[in-house]
Formats: C-alpha cells, sequence, structure tokens
C-alpha cells in the first residue's frame, strides 16, 4: 500500500466578469506516486449568458460543462484518479472567491434522449442538484487492473436562486492508497451469475462454404466497389437510382457475396417484405487486402468488389445481440483504455528499385513510399494523426519503422524520434529492407503522445563512402493506448489486452451524431445499447454491455462514417468460355469502349469471320470475383 497526495492548485482570477484570455494547465510529475497539477486562470473567462427571459446559462473558459439532466449545466474541473473511490479523500481549502447576483435562475439541462442520464448515474445518486456540491468523486473504471475514479470539482456554487459564488482561487488536496486488484479470480468468482437479469445470446463464427460465380450465370445482381474498411450502407435512393423493380424483390432473399463467400448483412425493415424508402441495407466492407506478399497494400489495387444478388434462398444476416448495459455489480469491469495499433503509410512514390530485387516477381515487395527523401548527414520530418492517445498513463507505447535504400551503400543508419523523443537506432545493408524497432532504454510513455498531430523525425548519419545515400519511408507502425472515443465518427475497439475476460461495460464517447451502428466480430450486430448527449461538447456516447470469453473484436461509426459504396452499379454474370466457344476472333474491350466497338464486331460477321466482345469487367467478374487484380 502506497500513500499518495497530489496536490492540486486552483486559481482563478478576473479583472472583469468577461475576460478573454485562456487558462493553461501544466502537469508536473515529482515522482512515481506524486503528481503536482497546477491550473491558472489567471485571465479566465465567465460568460453569462441569458436564455429566453428567465433563465441564465453560465460558462468558464477551457472548461467543459456537466449536463445532468434535470440540473443545471454548470463548468466543471476533472481529474482521473488511481484509486477506487473508497479509498480517496477530498480536502478544499478556498482562498479567495466572489458572490455573483444573476438576474435570473440557472437554466436546467433537459435532454429526451433514451438513457441520458447514464453517464452521470453516480452523480445522480450522490445528490440531487449539483449546485449544493463542491465536488463529486465517481468509479470511472479499471486500467491495467488498478480502479480508477474521477474528481469533479465545481467553481459554481450556490448561495440562494440568484446568487451564486464564483471561487477564485482554491487548494485541492487529494489523498490515496493505491491497491492492486488480482486478476487470479477465477470467472465464477469475479461474476458469479452475471446473466440472471441480462439476455445475452453466444454466437460462435461460422465458416461458409466458397461459390463459383458462373452458378449466376445470366442473374443480374448489383456490383458495390469499395476501397477503405468500415461500415458500409445501402439505402433505397442508391437501388433504385439503377432502374431495379424493387417492388418485385422481397429483401429477405438479398444475398452478399466477396471472393465467392457469402458476407452478412443487416436489412432494416426486411420483415414486411417489401424494401420500401426508409429501409436499407448495412454491412461491414474492406478495402482489397494484399493477396501477393505481407506488406499492407495489394499492389494493384485497393478496390474490393461486392455481389449482391436477391431470390437466393437463406440469405445471411447478422445475428442482432442486446448490449443493454443492465447489470451494475461491483465485477463488471470498465475499461478507459485500449491497446491499438495505428499503420502510418502513403504511396506517394514509386521506386523500380532494379538493382535490389534481380529475382522472383516484383510484386514480393513493396515498391511504393513517401514522396520525400532522405540524404546523408540530413533528417526528415513526417507529420502523423493519433486519436486520442490516453495521456493520463505512463504505459510504454511500442513503434517499428521501415525504410528502403535507393542507393548501393554498404551499410545505413538512421535515427528514429518521435515527438522529439529517441525512439530507436538501426544499420542495415542496402539490399535489405531496414527495420528499426524502438528501443527498450528509451522512455516511450503514452503521454509523450498528442491527440491529433504527431511528428515522426528520421536522422540519416553521414556516409563518408556514399555522401549521397538516399532512402526513402515505407511505413510506420505504432502501438498505443488509446481512449475509448470516436474519431470522426469511427472507432475500432477490443478488451485490452493486459485484461481479464468477464462481463465488460465499453463507454465510447465522441459521436457527432446519435444514428450509431456497433457491430462485433463481423458477425454479430449489438442492440439495445444506451447512448447520451452533451450539448455542450455536442457528441454522443454510448454504453454497451457484453461478455468477452475470447479475443473480440468491435466497429462502431455514425452518421458520415457510414459509408456508402465508391461505385455502385447494375450488372448481369456472362459465361465467357461457353459464350465464346468456337468463335474465330475474340475482342477483349474495356467497358467504355464495349457499345462503339460493336462496328468492329459486325465487320468481322460480315465477312464470314465469327467474333465476340468481351467485357474486361466480364473477365474479372468470372475469374477473380470482380476484382481488378491479375
Amino acid at each position: 500500500m502506497k500513500k499518495i497526495i497530489i496536490y492540486i492548485l486552483l486559481s482563478v482570477s478576473i479583472s472583469t466578469l468577461f475576460a478573454n484570455n485562456t487558462p493553461s494547465i501544466t502537469s508536473k510529475i515529482l515522482s512515481d506516486n506524486q503528481t503536482k497539477i497546477t491550473l491558472n486562470f489567471d485571465n479566465s473567462d465567465l460568460l453569462i449568458t441569458h436564455k429566453g427571459a428567465d433563465t441564465t446559462n453560465i460558462h468558464i473558459s477551457n472548461l467543459t460543462n456537466l449536463s445532468l439532466p434535470g440540473n443545471p449545466s454548470l463548468p466543471v474541473y476533472t481529474k482521473l484518479i488511481n484509486a477506487p473511490k473508497e479509498n480517496i479523500s477530498i480536502n478544499i481549502k478556498t482562498i479567495s472567491s466572489k458572490k455573483i447576483i444573476l438576474d435570473h435562475s440557472i437554466a436546467n439541462f433537459v435532454d429526451n434522449a433514451k438513457g441520458a442520464d447514464f453517464i452521470f448515474d453516480q452523480i445522480s445518486a450522490n445528490t440531487k442538484n449539483i449546485l449544493n456540491q463542491q465536488y463529486i468523486v465517481t468509479d470511472w473504471g479499471i486500467s491495467g487492473n488498478i480502479p480508477l475514479s474521477k474528481l469533479y470539482f465545481f467553481p459554481i456554487t450556490k448561495i440562494t436562486d440568484n446568487e451564486i459564488e464564483f471561487i477564485l482561487k482554491a487548494e485541492i488536496l487529494i489523498t490515496t492508497n493505491t491497491m492492486q486488484l488480482s486478476n487470479n479470480r477465477t470467472d465464477k468468482e469475479n461474476f458469479g451469475n452475471l446473466f440472471s437479469n441480462k439476455k445475452s445470446v453466444q454466437i460462435q463464427p461460422k465458416t461458409f462454404k466458397k461459390i463459383n460465380n458462373i452458378q449466376f450465370e445470366g442473374k443480374p445482381f448489383v456490383k458495390f466497389e469499395v476501397s477503405k474498411n468500415g461500415i458500409y450502407r445501402i439505402d433505397y435512393k442508391i437501388l433504385n437510382d439503377l432502374d431495379m423493380n424493387l417492388k418485385s424483390i422481397d429483401p429477405r432473399s438479398f444475398a452478399l457475396y466477396n471472393r465467392g463467400h457469402q458476407v452478412p448483412v443487416y436489412i432494416y425493415g426486411e420483415k414486411d417484405g417489401e424494401f420500401n424508402k426508409p429501409d436499407y441495407i448495412e454491412f461491414i466492407g474492406d478495402r482489397n487486402p494484399n493477396s501477393v506478399a505481407d506488406y499492407e497494400y495489394d499492389p494493384f489495387t485497393n478496390t474490393n468488389i461486392y455481389f449482391l444478388y436477391w431470390d437466393i434462398e437463406n440469405g445471411l444476416r447478422f445475428t442482432e445481440e442486446s448490449a443493454n448495459p443492465l447489470y451494475s455489480g461491483s465485477d463488471l469491469i470498465k475499461p478507459v483504455e485500449y491497446d491499438y495499433s495505428y499503420h502510418f503509410e502513403k504511396n506517394q512514390r514509386h521506386e523500380r528499385l532494379g538493382f535490389y530485387k534481380i529475382d522472383g516477381l516484383a510484386s514480393e515487395d513493396d515498391h511504393w513510399f513517401f514522396e520525400k527523401s532522405i540524404q546523408a548527414g540530413s533528417s526528415e520530418e513526417y507529420e502523423f494523426y493519433l486519436p486520442s492517445p490516453n495521456q493520463n498513463t505512463s504505459k510504454n507505447y511500442s513503434v517499428q519503422v521501415a525504410l528502403q535504400s535507393i542507393s548501393q551503400t554498404e551499410s545505413i543508419t538512421a535515427h528514429i524520434l518521435i515527438n522529439g523523443h529517441n525512439i530507436g537506432v538501426g544499420t542495415w545493408n542496402w539490399h535489405e529492407k531496414g527495420i528499426i524497432n524502438e528501443n527498450s532504454d528509451f522512455l516511450l510513455e503514452n503521454r509523450y503522445l498528442n491527440e491529433g498531430s504527431n511528428t515522426l523525425t528520421i536522422n540519416v548519419e553521414n556516409n563518408p563512402t556514399d555522401p549521397y545515400a538516399t532512402i526513402r519511408l515505407d511505413w510506420m507502425k505504432i502501438q498505443y493506448y488509446r481512449n475509448f472515443t470516436a474519431d470522426s465518427n469511427y472507432i475500432e475497439f477490443k478488451k485490452p489486452s493486459d485484461q481479464i475476460n468477464g462481463l465488460y461495460q465499453f463507454n465510447i464517447d465522441g459521436f457527432h451524431d446519435q444514428n450509431i451502428s456497433v457491430y462485433k466480430n463481423r458477425y454479430s450486430k449489438l442492440t439495445d445499447f444506451d447512448f447520451a448527449f452533451d450539448s455542450d461538447s455536442n457528441f454522443y456516447t454510448i454504453r454497451l454491455q457484453d461478455r468477452v470469453d475470447s479475443p473480440s473484436q468491435y466497429i462502431a461509426a455514425a452518421g458520415y462514417a457510414i459509408m456508402t459504396p465508391d461505385t455502385t452499379y447494375l450488372d448481369t454474370l456472362v459465361n465467357i468460355i461457353s459464350g465464346t466457344n468456337g468463335c474465330e476472333h475474340i475482342s477483349i474491350v474495356a467497358d467504355q469502349f464495349y457499345q462503339t466497338s460493336k462496328e468492329l464486331e459486325d465487320f468481322y460477321t460480315d465477312n464470314g469471320i465469327s467474333a465476340q466482345r468481351i467485357r474486361l469487367s466480364d473477365i474479372y467478374n468470372q475469374f477473380n470475383y470482380g476484382i481488378k487484380n491479375p
């Protein structure tokens, strides 16, 4: 047991009620168990506005507002603490404050969204009116088997209905004892009969027989082209614009195929046997994977193809699983971070690498690199974006960088830095790809990563034998600890790798839209989760529960992050082999020239030569499931 004392100095000074400068927040780690946080509001904004004729809204610059339904929306300072709330004591000393008379009472926050109050259910249990509280501490989750709590400190407190006290300067003393939870508890000890009040169906993934496209010869289908990983939605308008007779199609007979395998879909509104204007099809699509080598991107195309047929028996559907957050026992696991892998690569410059590869297929090696090259004795910077790194943890992240020599230099040495921190150094021969991993001697704590923009720096040592030696960046992979926050309305998440199996509650924020779809392991659609809206941040947060007994991957998307295919068009599968049998002249024609090439076919036919035209897409449809890859 370690006793930790954290001093937080909150200093708020104003020259008027409407100062415009931005406060600063600094954090200094004094030791392994002591942190000093200083909050300076020397010129902070206290903004008082009126909503209608009877109510008042209050904001403080650089602080978010806590919006709890049925309570006033108030500015709040929050801090995560590595201890359960039972082991935390808070002492606040108000140094200076100011009383303010309001023209009207503070407006209560109202939100009619389903489950709008779930985020602050513990706060609701603690108090009926947050205006009467100077601070609140709640359970927040578990990280690395360490319980986390969250402190909410309110610089504004109520005196009367029309008078408030604004704390200008305060000292907050947090005293806590750390506790390490055992991860050796059995599943029974941890969770008992968790599902006595919660219905949960565990569905195992299935293996589906691969089909030969030719079995659908002569059948019409809709071809979807996709080039990104994510959730795709096909609505009524997309299919209706193809001049399909949707009234004659039972959506329960829809079946989606990719690479000869049926892919599960979710079809909203199919139960009535009609595909109407509100209805839509949803599926998880992937860009074309690299099928020729072990590097990230396929050397020929990123475009993957999905075929949608109808009048098919037993079209595959996602299983619908309830993720309703019903359980509230102490054994419920609430992670606040998870290990996330990010791949950074831009295919901007092609290099032949003729001297590098003298045998085998060229496609076995990656020939695409970043545009900027690096000369011996110089350095280059590459900006990359990271969504929501957890900056409240001292866990280490890991990095791997791939470099390619463009010159025939005997050996090259390069140093890697991220945001100015040394990552590692590596030396390799020109005829090998340079792979540099992080150095365990360097401090690579997750808190050194930035939300959003980060900088990768590559320094190449001077080479006396070849002062003009040149290398290019191929890719970087970084594994770090990420918060459960959506990025541009999209997130792929999982149970933290260092956590035990059991019943999990995932709280995911950062969505800009309440139209949210969540899928698990590509065979289940999660339903019945709660969501809430914060009017100050304009973000939606969802809360869902799921039992995790094996590695599970989740995908959630909202609004514009639910994509539509790059291209959608109606097609019919043609059997090229039987259709061209006995032909003396076969013309392989690009699709855009198919109609105009009819004159060429007629020319041969008129001269007694049997001829047949074949579209390029027909070849790919029959022999490569529509994918334009040799």
